[in-house]
């Protein structure tokens, strides 16, 4: 199944998103929500406990982000938990052995690693 992509305007084209996914994306402001990042491509809704760990299929278990955001917490190098949309700690720059390089709850800073 092909995504729909968004225009540069930020309309839509391309065929419809499955209900719940457009009411996350709607809800996040079709922004992509991991601190500092205000991408309106690739969007997509992310579950924070995936359905294979026993996540549920409820909104708070799901967050809107850019493919790039996508990509790092699939590779380990990011996390998030919590429940969305305002009670979600990120953290960014996970390194083996060491904390992660920051930390925010919600877009706030909590704790850095870098000076």
């Amino acid at each position: 199944m092909v995504r729909g992509r968004s225009r540069l305007d930020g309309t839509r084209c391309g065929p419809p998103r499955v209900p719940t996914e457009e009411a996350i994306l709607a809800r996040d402001r079709y922004e992509c929500q991991c601190p500092g990042c205000t991408s309106r491509r690739g969007l997509r809704a992310h579950y924070i406990v995936p359905l294979s760990e026993g996540g549920s299929d409820t909104p708070e278990n799901q967050v809107t982000l850019c493919a790039g955001h996508r990509s790092i917490i699939r590779d380990g190098h990011a996390r998030v938990f919590g429940r969305a949309p305002d009670d979600l700690t990120w953290e960014l720059g996970i390194r083996p052995g060491r904390p992660p390089m920051r930390v925010y709850r919600g877009q706030k800073l909590i704790r850095s690693e870098i000076d």
